[in-house]
């Protein structure tokens, strides 16, 4: 296993070897700097909050806005099912009106069917005598 300068071996082997530790174990190697902004002066830490609280007021308002024209949305709405509902009370209310009219209408059938449907049974029974009185003289 020799010749690569890989194997666990290979320093005992190859102790002159120029590749260094950082090459043959990546972990070992330097972490490069991150790459974060210079550090600010005086002047950008005073700018800093302040851009940051513009931001901020600017989001609250922008949220408002939004919150404002929600609020109108719902008035909206609540206002045209309001509206539907009154439509509805008072179809329902024309309604109940129209079945108690056609109810007074029908039970003035009934009784008039009553009174006919009596009146056919007592001329069915003179007729019925008539006749009686009919075949008895005959």
């Amino acid at each position: 296993m020799g010749g690569t300068g890989l194997s666990p071996n290979s320093r005992a082997d190859h102790s002159s070897s120029t590749l260094p530790l950082c090459i043959l174990l990546p972990s070992l190697a330097p972490t490069p700097p991150s790459s974060s902004p210079p550090p600010a002066g005086p002047a950008d830490a005073e700018r800093e909050p302040a851009a940051a609280a513009a931001a901020a007021m600017e989001a609250i308002k922008k949220k408002m806005q939004m919150l404002k024209v929600d609020k109108e949305n719902a008035l909206d709405r609540a206002e045209q099912a309001e509206s539907d509902r009154k439509m509805a009370e008072d179809k329902c209310q024309q309604l109940q009106d129209e079945l108690l009219a056609l109810q007074k209408k029908l039970k003035g059938t009934e009784d008039e069917l009553d009174k006919y449907s009596e009146a056919l049974k007592d001329a069915q029974d003179r007729l019925e005598q008539s006749e009686k009185k009919a075949t008895e003289v005959s």
